[in-house]
């Protein structure tokens, strides 16, 4: 305790609460050093080397002669696997998991073998695609595309080429030009044509007529291709890391003495003919569980372990299976994907027939796996296999286990003894995820000892916090040698550091620029990079220069070794565009300028990229004329300076002088190198040889290759992507990836023989569609933007959604876009697919929407196309809300995901076997699909009669969570409304001739949900809801209905386009035979509405118990406004009674039965102020039969959201990092804690929100949403994460509307919230930052920002407005985070030693800073960190006027909860005589909030010196 004594002559002494003792030690004159690291590296983006190679990032790349190969393996070729001449067999390294091999042969020559005037030529017996480098020079390629075509590590090969035992001879030149005197590397790329191919080989011979440099059994390095081996730094490690999945249940500890036995192989088989050879048949399984368990053991000794190389599984199933060995996976097959937790009642993938099936010849897989889980002793061989569906006829799993090559032992017979185990619960529990390592470029550290003696660094810290040094600390044991370096990966994989070659941290670096800094055991800094390490670039490297005694960057990043000379200082400002890009008349006069002084800037006009030798150097403004009425100038310009880093390339477009019809809707313009991006060599769209056979192309020989025919990300390209409005402004522009997009039918008849016409041929083989993908390899990790956003006549279109009527879309970003360009309706009227998906969405399901735009390729027009929001994860991410992973599928695809979660809910829908699913089952099938979204997803297609459907066109997905459920989503549906002749006619009945008679997947899920009569009767209610009352599917007001608006909107958009193209208009026609009263649609699903026509009406609905034979109630006001007390009457037909309820449940519960406390209706109802959903049915009782629900809601006097009376008052963008128990919990993102809270200031109004919605920064739309309605006063939040957010406010009171879309920059970004209806206007519109003017308290040290005095509606934009809140993660009106001693400790401390009373006791010091932790807690100081900063207490006197008083300063925590802060006194320091002064006799200044967010408090004693009887003062301190 500090104490301050005023002596007899009042002079006053002080004395420091702590004495703090920092010791500075010269940063590059210390034991260690940082002397170089990289915060970024791209995985996706080549470029091209002197050599013209395509490369990733910088650094020796793995084909280069002074390639490190340290940690390849050693082999002799013939190399591979599958072929009986191969004799290093890679098959367990690379089969399953990569489609690529890697090897280098090294040889020496003498400069006189190396000047060789003969041809050299090159052997390769290869199996399937081959590139080869000699010296670092591309020499030869077979079925790998074109010279110089960059390849993946995870790339297939072109073409299939099965190894012949004699090779292909390639030609390559006169040897003395690539040969050179000593060392000399060959290395080859070998490609498979696919990942699960069972052979791969590579044998290779160079030489010259008179000498052979390489040939087969040479020795050689080798490297699976599970990684890229150059272009960045990785765990060596991880590469062999294959099991994903450990069960306690196949370990040899776990206990199955209960477990019956019997002999292999296991399963039952009730098959009459041709029954399968089992040992134990467990016929009773059969329609009650699908998954079984079995186990044997087998022994080996040491002798016998060493050995091994590989063994072979040897395994027949039907269905789908998982084998362990030691409880570790190490094969299945059609059973989800490798890592993934398979439960006790799950079915398999599909259904997959063992050898025998239907009279077969035995023949089973044959998988070679690695002998890493074998261990001498017992070992365990363990599977388990499951049915696709429960009523299968049999399930199988035969195993054997042996070893292989010469002498290979068989170590389990398929007959052997199995311990069993029938899936009627979980066999141990529940199985456990072994969390295995990323296996990815990771940033890293470079340290080094520049001393002439070993340093030890067990103990140091290292960090990219100054105020948290000590966030990973180095091992016991662990140190530099003399000179040399350290390699530090920081990619927070540090739980991996007992496995891993390198030292991880818990931190990853920030590639916009932070601290680092490193501190020997006692925290003293031993190295850190004054004022923290700037932006950081892929292509180089940061760090040291000792030559010149300078930071810099390097363009040639050296890694564990000694830095070169810095040769970059920073980077170029990219040029500025005056004017800026978009639609112009006339001539347009570009400048084009730089704020780097002394930078030349070059630039090109065909998208190629600049350089500091090619292009155009700028030197006047250029002049950008009309060259026709579709073709515009694209300008890619770039600033260059020696000494700097190039600058980033800009582009811009100008469309002069373009035909007025090509401005009606936004142009996309993509801009990119054409023989890199777009056409050939290397483009999305090049195919070169080849020829086409019943119109699908084939290769003919290696050098042909389609590269439009392959999907995946190493088909992706970058480019440039902007898009302008009709009015020539900016709506976005960006750099993206891009992919050519077709389906598995279209892409091996895409032609693309005319990529150069303008526009190109709308004919579907000749005009591709394309994907977009925004990420941070490229640019920005999202595409920020309201571009789906239109402004059509609110009049002529009130039936629109309001996104498209000048209101905003509740998603802006978005991570994926489809540039769709039509296929069936590629011409006319092509616009139904975007008019039924935007109906879709507003019959209240998520769907992907967009807009009709023209598409420009490098300034020049490529036609019409409709650019939306493409069904993937990023998609259901941003609007369903969350960071969870989905498991997304479409036809015979999982672009995310995988089947598992698909499969158990057809297990549950299964049950019902030939009759109605039970009530039980169908409370459990709830758990796994949305049955309202499906409903709802099948009727559109039903009543639109979709052609191609439901084998086709169709997407699902499924949040990866236990709050996921199964949702379908429209896509393709150009075919529904006959709008091409060969579709489906307006009487075509899609539920008998397509749903039940067919047995596509969609089809088999219709099936099954209609066995349920919940979902009957739900689908009913959606057909009440839609397709009366003017519902989005009620088409009998001809003139004016829904569908209508929508195809004369997308009329207006694109008959400007079709005139420009064609001379022609719109044909709308089918509408008028779908819509019309006597020839409709609805004649043949509800009838009974007009004359008979083609064969009389039909009610296919009815037929198939979708429509009840009890009529809906009708009410007197089918919803909308009403004034206090006006009575609204409910009727029905026949005399059935009616049930309602107003608080939004249904009348009817599950089962049937009316909802408990029901009276049926009697009197009119009238309504109070507020939204009141009323929701009715007719029931009658004989029949026991319910109508289909009425749902309407009623609106009496509720507020439109303005800015006057709705204010954004509270945010989180930067929240504290997570808590221990909040690690545990699993939250391990601190984004997650995000919020924002809104606040209704109006003291009388209640405020409508369903039209309100957070439109920039996140998206987040109230309709919808838990709260709909703000009382006077009250407040709502919207969160990043739910889970996360109730977690840590667990006390919470105010209500969580829900989980937005995207999230918060740490550092600064425009938060906007607007109203959407009745005028689309922006409510508050501002954007916060982390530095000054604003508040910098909000940047990650646990403060929100609140309004301040948000009753007085204060201005949004203004920073003064705005101030850190007084508690520890946010105000949130009282509601606060209580930060007490056990919180502080739980943020403070991890897992392990929250459990350990010496480290976390009030008392404990564990940082030995002399502070305990009780006094940390209340001075806000870190426990694990000796405090080094100045800021304890002290105790001066201070003169007012000549008189001298007390005064006391000191820094306390912000947060600490439940601590006073007083001032004791005594005149003697007897125990007795301290008694607190007064708070009124002190004077305390405003407490002023420090940058590290604690308090700096000052306050003065009111009494001069000369008066106090006391000599001695001390803080008090006090909390519960």
């Amino acid at each position: 305790m500090g104490i301050l004594c005023l002596p007899d002559n009042a002079m006053i002494r002080s004395t420091r609460y702590l004495l703090l003792i920092f010791t500075m030690i010269g940063a590059l004159s210390a034991q260690v050093i940082i002397t170089e690291l990289s915060a970024i590296s791209n995985d996706r983006v080549f470029h091209r080397n002197s050599e013209g190679v395509a490369q990733l990032n910088s650094g020796a790349q793995w084909w280069e002669n002074d390639f490190d190969t340290t940690f390849w393996n050693d082999g002799t070729t013939p190399i591979g696997f599958g072929y009986g001449d191969i004799a290093t067999d890679v098959s367990a390294s690379v089969r399953d998991r990569t489609p690529t091999l890697y090897l280098r042969h090294s040889f020496n020559l003498s400069a006189g073998q190396a000047s060789s005037g003969q041809t050299l030529s090159l052997l390769m017996d290869y199996d399937d695609s081959f590139i080869a480098y000699l010296n670092g020079k591309e020499i030869a390629r077979a079925d790998a595309a074109a010279p110089g075509s960059p390849h993946y590590a995870s790339q297939i090969s072109y073409n299939s080429n099965t190894a012949n035992g004699t090779g292909s001879t390639f030609s390559i030149g006169v040897a003395n030009q690539y040969l050179t005197g000593g060392d000399n590397v060959l290395a080859i790329e070998i490609h498979n044509e696919s990942i699960d191919s069972g052979d791969l080989k590579a044998k290779a011979t160079l030489s010259t007529p008179s000498t052979t440099y390489v040939n087969s059994g040479d020795s050689c390095k080798w490297f699976p291709g599970v990684i890229s081996p150059s272009g960045g730094i990785f765990d060596p490690a991880f590469v062999s890391s294959q099991s994903t999945l450990f069960v306690p249940w196949g370990a040899l500890d776990f206990d199955v003495l209960s477990w019956p036995t019997g002999d292999g192989p296991v399963g039952y088989e009730t098959s009459g003919s041709n029954p399968y050879a089992l040992g134990t048949n467990l016929s009773s399984m059969r329609n009650n569980q699908t998954g079984l368990y079995m186990r044997t053991t087998f022994e080996l000794t040491a002798a016998e372990l060493a050995a091994i190389t590989t063994l072979q599984l040897e395994v027949d199933y039907d269905d789908g299976f998982i084998a362990y060995l030691n409880g570790y996976e190490v094969a299945r097959g059609n059973l989800g994907s490798p890592g993934d937790v398979i439960p006790y009642d799950a079915t398999a993938s599909g259904s997959h027939g063992a050898s025998t099936d239907n009279g077969g010849a035995f023949g089973p897989d044959l998988l070679t796996i690695s002998k890493e889980n074998l261990i001498v002793g017992t070992n365990v061989l363990a599977g388990q296999v499951h049915n696709s569906s429960s009523g299968s006829s049999d399930l199988i799993l035969h195993m054997a286990l042996r070893s292989t090559g010469a002498g290979g032992v068989e170590f389990v017979e398929p007959d052997a003894l199995y311990s069993y185990f029938i899936g009627t619960a979980e066999p141990s529990g529940g199985a456990t995820v072994s969390k295995v390592a990323d296996l990815e470029f990771s940033d890293w550290i470079e340290l080094h000892n520049p001393t002439g003696a070993t340093v030890d660094i067990s103990g140091w810290g290292i960090s990219d916090d100054a105020l948290n040094p000590a966030k990973s600390i180095f091992p016991v044991g662990m140190s530099i040698p003399a000179g040399g370096y350290l390699l530090v990966l920081a990619d927070e994989q540090d739980e991996f550091n007992d496995v891993a070659q390198y030292f991880h941290t818990s931190f990853q670096l920030s590639s916009d620029g932070e601290d680092l800094v490193l501190t020997d055991a006692s925290g003293v800094v031993q190295s850190s990079i004054p004022g923290g390490f700037p932006k950081q670039y892929s292509r180089q490297s940061y760090g040291w220069d000792s030559a010149n005694t300078i930071w810099g960057y390097f363009d040639h990043p050296t890694p564990g070794r000694a830095n070169g000379v810095m040769t970059l200082s920073e980077r170029v400002d990219s040029p500025d565009f005056s004017p800026e890009g978009g639609f112009y008349e006339s001539t347009v006069t570009l400048t084009l300028t730089t704020n780097t002084p002394g930078a030349s800037i070059r630039y090109t006009t065909d998208g190629s990229e600049p350089t500091a030798t090619a292009g155009i150097l700028y030197a006047s403004p250029i002049s950008l004329s009309t060259i026709n009425n579709k073709t515009g100038h694209v300008i890619k310009a770039r600033a260059f300076k020696p000494g700097l880093i190039d600058s980033k390339p800009k582009i811009h477009t100008y469309l002069v002088g373009q035909d007025s019809r090509l401005k009606n809707v936004p142009a996309l313009i993509f801009t990119g190198d054409e023989n890199e991006t777009f056409f050939d060599d290397h483009g999305i769209m090049s195919i070169n040889g080849g020829s086409y056979v019943n119109s699908q192309w084939v290769e003919n020989g290696p050098t042909s290759y389609n590269i439009p025919m392959k999907r995946g990300p190493e088909y992706e390209r970058p480019l440039f992507v902007e898009l302008y409005k009709p009015d020539g402004s900016l709506r976005f522009r960006e750099e993206a990836g891009v992919r050519l997009s077709s389906s598995g039918f279209s892409r091996p008849r895409l032609i693309l023989s005319n990529t150069g016409a303008s526009p190109w041929t709308n004919n579907p083989r000749e005009k591709p569609s394309f994907n977009l993908y925004f990420r941070d390899d490229y640019g920005a990790p999202k595409l920020e933007s309201n571009w789906i956003e239109h402004d059509y006549n609110r009049t002529t279109y009130s039936k629109l959604p309001a996104h498209l009527i000048g209101g905003q879309y509740p998603v802006n970003d978005f991570g994926q876009l489809r540039i769709r360009a039509g296929k069936n309706d590629i011409e006319n009227p092509f616009v139904v697919d975007e008019a039924v998906r935007r109906m879709f969405v507003q019959m209240g399901q998520k769907g992907s929407v967009g807009r009709i735009n023209t598409l420009y390729v490098n300034g020049e027009y490529k036609g019409f196309y409709n650019m939306c929001e493409r069904l993937r994860e990023p998609f259901m991410q941003a609007h369903h809300g969350g960071n969870e992973g989905w498991d997304v599928r479409q036809v015979n695809d999982y672009p995310n995901g995988d089947v598992t979660a698909w499969n158990e809910m057809i297990g549950i829908l299964e049950r019902s076997g030939g009759g109605d699913l039970s009530l039980s089952d169908w409370q459990e099938a709830l758990g796994h699909l949305d049955p309202v979204n499906m409903a709802d997803y099948f009727l559109i297609n039903i009543y639109g009669a979709t052609w191609d459907w439901p084998q086709n066109n169709w997407v699902g997905a499924k949040e990866r969570s236990s709050e996921g459920r199964y949702r379908l989503y429209v896509w393709d549906a150009e075919g529904s409304y006959q709008n091409q002749g060969y579709f489906n006619a307006v009487n075509y009945n899609s539920i008998a001739d397509d749903l039940l008679a067919q047995s596509d997947t969609l089809s088999q899920l219709f099936q099954l949900l209609i066995k349920s009569p919940e979902w009957r009767l739900t689908f009913a209610d959606r057909i009440n809801k839609h397709m009366f009352h003017d519902g989005v599917l009620d088409h009998r007001n001809q003139a004016d209905s829904t569908f209508r608006q929508h195809l004369l909107a997308l009329e207006q958009d694109y008959e400007p386009l079709l005139d420009f193209g064609f001379g022609e208009s719109v044909n709308l026609g089918f509408y008028a035979t779908w819509s019309s009263p006597t020839t409709g649609r609805r004649r043949y699903l509800l009838g009974g509405e007009g004359a008979p026509a083609q064969g009389g009406d039909r009610t296919d609905f009815a037929d198939n118990g979708l429509w009840p034979s009890v009529a809906p109630p009708e009410f007197s006001q089918h919803g909308g406004d009403l004034s206090v007390a006006f009575p609204v009457t409910i009727s029905a037909s026949g005399g059935a009674q009616i049930y309602y309820t107003l608080d939004g449940s249904d009348p009817r519960d599950l089962g049937g039965t009316i909802q408990s406390g029901l009276s049926p209706y009697s009197s009119a109802l009238t309504f109070s102020p507020g939204r009141t959903m009323v929701k009715a049915r007719a029931y009658e009782s004989g029949s026991s039969t319910w109508s289909a629900l009425s749902e309407v809601e009623f609106v009496v006097d509720l507020a439109v959201p303005s800015a006057s009376n709705l204010v954004i008052s509270e945010f989180m963008y930067h929240p504290a990092a997570p808590s221990a128990s909040e690690l545990a919990a699993g939250h391990t993102d601190q984004d997650d804690f995000e919020f924002i809270e809104i606040l209704n200031t109006s003291p009388t109004d209640t405020i409508d929100l369903i039209n309100l919605s957070f439109t920039g920064g996140v998206s987040f739309n109230f309709a919808g949403s838990a709260v709909t309605e703000l009382a006077p006063g009250e407040r709502a939040i919207v969160v990043s994460d739910s889970s996360a957010f109730l977690g840590r406010y667990s006390g919470f009171a105010h209500p969580v509307a829900g989980e937005y879309g995207g999230g918060l920059s740490n550092s600064s970004e425009t938060v906007t919230l607007s109203v959407n209806d009745p005028t689309p206007t922006v409510l508050h519109s501002f954007t916060y930052d982390d530095e000054s003017p604003w508040p910098d308290c909000g940047d990650g040290l646990g403060y929100s920002l609140v309004l301040v005095s948000p009753n007085s509606n204060p201005d949004h934009t203004d920073p003064v407005n705005w101030t850190c809140s007084e508690e520890f993660g946010g105000s949130l009106n009282g509601n606060a985070l209580d930060f007490d001693y056990a919180t502080w400790a739980d943020f403070n401390f991890s897992s392990s030693q929250l459990l350990d009373l010496n480290i976390v006791g009030f008392s404990q010091d564990p940082d030995g800073d002399g502070r305990n932790n009780y006094l940390e807690f209340v001075f806000g100081t870190a426990p694990n960190v000796p405090d080094v900063a100045e800021g304890g207490i002290s105790i001066a006197p201070v003169e007012v006027v000549g008189v001298d008083y007390v005064s006391v300063e000191f820094t306390r925590s912000g947060f600490a909860s439940g601590v006073t802060y007083a001032l004791g006194a005594s005149p003697d320091l007897t125990g007795g005589s301290w008694a607190q002064i007064p708070g009124g006799e002190i004077e305390a200044a405003a407490p002023v909030l420090l940058p590290d967010g604690r308090i700096r408090e000052s306050w003065r004693v009111t009494t001069p010196v000369s008066d106090l009887s006391q000599r001695y003062f001390r803080l008090e301190i006090s909390s519960p």
